[in-house]
């Protein structure tokens, strides 16, 4: 299946991935490579701001770049935004010591019993769903509106190793 959708793609370049470490040779890398040329952007931001970025996502879709052969439209912008508020937030979550888990067709970030799903969090915030006020409690209660989004954190051992 994958030779069929990447072609080029040489075997070489696969090694087999167990769901348990797929956060960290997957995901959190990815995610950071998504968010790292958002960050002068959010260098002043912490999770508490959200609410405003999300609705205001002009600011980043301007900053999105177009795909090699491909011209994005402004939805598609604005997704992109949306998507790097997701990684930017599940990042600041990891780097304070929650830890995202990954099964198969879903991911979250947890902390304890409270699980937290970005994606879902940032439409959430986006679409009005959840407002400002409802988010500031949600973040007192977590303890987490002080967390920044836009300053790379250490990167932690785990990922640090990866290729």
């Amino acid at each position: 299946m994958i030779r069929k959708s990447v072609p080029d793609l040489k075997e070489a370049n696969l090694k087999p991935v167990n769901w348990e470490s797929a956060a960290t040779e997957i995901y959190l890398p990815m995610w950071r490579k998504h968010v790292e040329g958002f960050l002068p952007l959010l260098a002043n931001t912490t999770i508490l701001a959200l609410p405003a970025a999300a609705r205001n996502l002009a600011p980043l879709a301007d900053k999105v770049l177009h795909p090699p052969g491909r011209i994005l439209s402004r939805s598609q912008r604005e997704e992109q935004a949306l998507s790097v508020l997701s990684c930017a937030f599940g990042l600041s979550l990891v780097d304070h010591g929650w830890k995202f888990v990954a099964v198969p067709g879903s991911f979250a970030i947890q902390q304890g019993d409270v699980v937290v799903k970005p994606a879902g969090l940032m439409s959430a915030l986006q679409s009005g769903a959840m407002s400002a006020d409802q988010w500031r409690s949600f973040c007192a209660e977590k303890g987490i509106d002080d967390f920044p989004l836009g300053r790379r954190a250490p990167v932690p051992q785990s990922e640090a190793a990866q290729p």
